[in-house]
């Protein structure tokens, strides 16, 4: 849960709190803000919650005071003094249940190093300007705690050579690298073979063969293996898709839906595109519509097979790729034209969609299978439940909605609809 006294400088966690409005009527005086350095943000928010403690404390003993006595400006700086003396303390403190220093030398490291971060939290809250520093002096003094050589050196002891410690995550990596069998290479099968078992089992899933999203995975997984070639589907590590990112990056939009299109040509696509430095693929597109469904035929495939994933780590899509553009909706003017053609065709369907796509903000591919049963009172008011299967000549079926949020109850509320809250 993250800390509401914990801000941010760049990269760097700032705690921040502001005095309550009985010492500061008109909120005149910037808030108490003190640098924590660079910790891990689980150790800076218990931090920046003790430092709020220690800051509400003084903020109770200041109003028990005589209030004709109380300097607001003068009250703020003494907290930001207190509160910088002890940050150094605490951030030693964060540390100490993972001392891992012999027996011999540990209590005198100890006290040596809190007298140090004692030391300079003095410093700089007698010196203010030190405050803004630049490398944290903490980072050398805490790292005693745990380094015995460290902790010999503030002592004034000569240091000892130490046996390096087994790493005990890459100890676990290596059994479980044995288990699986990974030292002698990949076992999973090709990734023409498990993709194509991998569809099969899509369409007896979607239950339709020439279900839209058979034909779009048949597609990524053609041009995937154009680009990458066929591999054992645990071989393909994250420079493989980030490989195969950069290149979709040149293919050209639509370029699948042209007369003469074979996918067997992609090559040719991307070379001549990258020729003309033309326009490529869009970003949600890359990643929405060919990574995804990518990376899910691979995992899939590798658990079926029982071998582990080899591409985990992040893919970035290339700069080149174009972001989303913000959609508009017809203005009044355009809007008005488009209704006057539905009207014009003496279709009643073209007539009254336009004007229930704008009202409701539904797909029109949702709203071809709008029945009057769907339209209901609901709390007095009228409601527009979508419907997600009908029943079709004695045949259940799918009704194309693309999200469950797009099957969210809409409530008509005057001259319009909007998403109810009770979906």
């Amino acid at each position: 849960m993250p800390s509401r006294h914990l801000t941010r400088n760049g990269r760097t966690p700032v705690f921040q709190i502001r005095l309550p409005k009985a010492l500061d009527p008109d909120l005149r005086l910037a808030p108490i803000r003190v640098t924590i350095g660079q910790v891990p943000n689980s150790r800076a928010r218990r931090i920046a919650d003790i430092l709020a403690g220690i800051a509400r404390y003084e903020f109770e003993r200041i109003r028990s005071s005589p209030l004709d006595a109380v300097d607001p400006a003068a009250s703020r700086r003494r907290i930001e003094q207190q509160l910088t003396v002890a940050l150094p303390a605490l951030l030693g403190l964060a540390v100490l249940d993972r001392c891992a220093l012999p027996d011999d030398i540990r209590v005198p490291a100890v006290d040596a190093v809190f007298d140090a971060l004692s030391h300079i939290g003095c410093t700089r809250a007698m010196k203010p300007e030190s405050s803004a520093r630049g490398p944290f002096l903490e980072v050398p003094i805490v790292s005693a705690l745990q380094d015995e050589n460290t902790a010999r050196g503030m002592l004034g002891m000569s240091s000892v050579a130490i046996a390096a410690r087994p790493d005990p995550v890459m100890a676990e990596l290596a059994a479980i690298r044995a288990m699986l069998g990974t030292k002698d290479g990949p076992k999973g099968p090709p990734f023409s073979t498990a993709s194509k078992r991998f569809i099969e089992g899509r369409k007896k899933t979607y239950g339709d063969p020439h279900h839209p999203e058979i034909g779009y995975l048949e597609h990524r997984r053609a041009i995937f293996l154009a680009i990458t070639g066929d591999k054992p589907i645990d071989s393909y590590t994250r420079s493989d898709l980030q490989e195969f990112v950069n290149e979709i990056a040149w293919l050209p939009p639509n370029v699948s839906k042209l007369e003469d299109y074979d996918v067997e040509r992609v090559h040719d696509y991307i070379a001549a595109n990258k020729s003309q430095e033309g326009q490529g693929l869009a970003a949600k597109t890359i990643r929405e519509t060919y990574l995804s469904r990518i990376k899910t035929i691979l995992r899939e495939t590798c658990a079926d097979a029982k071998v582990p994933i080899a591409f985990e780590g992040r893919i970035v899509i290339p700069k080149r790729a174009a972001p989303s553009k913000s959609r508009f909706a017809p203005d009044q003017d355009e809007f008005g034209r488009i209704v006057e053609k539905g009207i014009a065709s003496g279709i009643l369907s073209d007539a009254l969609l336009p004007a229930l796509g704008q009202l409701t903000g539904r797909r029109l591919g949702l709203l071809v299978f709008m029945r009057r049963e769907n339209i209901m009172r609901y709390n007095g008011v009228w409601v527009y439940r979508s419907q997600s299967h009908q029943l079709r000549d004695g045949r259940w079926e799918p009704i194309p909605f693309k999200t469950d949020e797009s099957l969210a109850r809409l409530i008509h509320e005057g001259g319009g609809f909007g998403v109810a809250s009770v979906a």
